[in-house]
């Protein structure tokens, strides 16, 4: 199950891995298969939709196939990968531009590969963000690999034990901005190290370490000498309307202590947005915010079972004087962050991601029951016989 906001600005999904590879997943579990939707742009042509699957194994054969579901399949592409290669399929580039002024707008894609294999949704904008699947089964570990849609986005790491090393390679033997295969030399040219404490990140408590670090069209490796946490994209230059499912310390999308950064445009704007919502079990929650010394009690709430905290706004006066957080609760909870999806102007927010299964095996989204938060509407005027301002809540059966 996924959630998404339609599409105005751009759109980011990132895919998990789970410790037995399932036959089917969905974007935010990578396996050997997949059925993903991936929706048209809607405000600004430049920021073109963008379906990206990337080896975590050399010598895998991965087919994308475009289904016939909009009118045109002119979008289906093969390659056998190494590790850390990726196929990028915008699907304004085919024969049909599925991503504005196609035949029904926006493309359902199977993907089937021979190795477990990634898979991301993204846009070429500067104002988006999500979190990204680390190598080994959970969302928590010791390489990741992007390829990143446009220039000057951030990296940032959060480290849940002292002593983490952090490095960042750029990877890239040439630039693939467009539809193709991308072209990689591991192990890369290291960009970026730095070592974390437990309870720190990149981004904010080494004051923006990691930003600005993409150029646009380039992949990039990231290795962890202690399993962490790793989310990329726009956290500097006007970040808004986005936001993610935040993994937690066990590197799954339900769990009992989380760090995280919750950016926001030139974060004096405090459109910054924190939502918890309790599994089936009742349970204490705790929120606390980095001071830039230490760490400071926010709020504490105990829910009930399915019970939800939110703390949205601009001028929410609990969260808006912090940049990075974390959340510990006595039974497992799912924490989204994101920024602006309530506070702007209804239509021009956006998000894409996934929802944690309160049934799920280890980083998996699929399961039997959920709890989704659904955001205010957004614009969807691309999308031909059915414009106007939705929000959408994606199911997908398996069996």
């Amino acid at each position: 199950m996924q959630l998404r906001k339609t599409l105005t600005t751009g759109l980011f999904a990132a895919a998990c891995l789970v410790a037995v590879y399932p036959d089917a997943a969905l974007a935010s579990q990578p396996s050997t298969h997949f059925s993903l939707f991936v929706p048209p742009n809607n405000s600004n042509n430049g920021r073109h939709s963008t379906l990206t699957v990337t080896a975590i194994a050399d010598n895998t054969a991965v087919t994308i196939t475009d289904t016939a579901d909009d009118g045109d399949s002119d979008d289906s592409t093969s390659a056998t990968l190494s590790k850390g290669q990726s196929i990028v399929v915008r699907v304004r580039d085919g024969a049909v531009n599925d991503g504005a002024g196609g035949i029904w707008d926006g493309d359902n894609f199977i993907v089937d590969a021979d190795k477990p294999v990634t898979a991301m949704l993204s846009t070429r904008s500067e104002w988006q963000h999500d979190w990204v699947p680390a190598e080994n089964n959970t969302m928590r570990g010791q390489e990741f690999f992007v390829w990143t849609p446009r220039p000057n986005w951030d990296i940032d790491v959060v480290a849940y034990e002292d002593d983490t090393v952090v490095e960042i390679y750029d990877i890239t033997s040439t630039a693939q901005e467009s539809s193709g295969t991308t072209s990689v030399t591991l192990p890369g040219e290291k960009i970026l190290e730095q070592t974390l404490s437990e309870g720190t990140d990149l981004l904010v408590t080494l004051n923006k370490s990691g930003t600005n670090i993409t150029e646009a069209g380039h992949s990039y490796r990231v290795v962890a000498s202690k399993p962490a946490t790793m989310m990329y994209g726009s956290f500097e230059r006007r970040s808004r309307d986005g936001g993610g499912q935040v993994p937690s310390e066990d590197g799954t999308p339900m769990g009992s202590h989380f760090y995280f950064a919750a950016p926001a445009e030139r974060w004096a704007q405090h459109e910054r947005e924190i939502r918890i919502v309790a599994g089936d079990a009742a349970t204490d929650v705790t929120l606390r915010g980095w001071t830039g010394s230490g760490w400071t009690d926010i709020d504490t709430q105990s829910l009930g079972a399915y019970g939800h905290l939110d703390y949205t706004g601009r001028d929410n006066d609990l969260v808006r004087a912090y940049k990075f957080f974390e959340v510990e609760a006595t039974n497992p909870v799912s924490v989204f962050e994101g920024n602006w999806l309530e506070t702007g102007s209804y239509g021009t927010s956006d998000v894409w991601s996934w929802v944690a299964a309160l049934d799920s095996v280890g980083a998996s989204d699929v399961g039997q029951e959920f709890v989704a938060y659904v955001g205010p509407p957004g614009l969807e005027n691309n999308a031909v016989g059915v414009a106007g301002q939705f929000s959408h809540l994606y199911v997908t059966s398996f069996a």
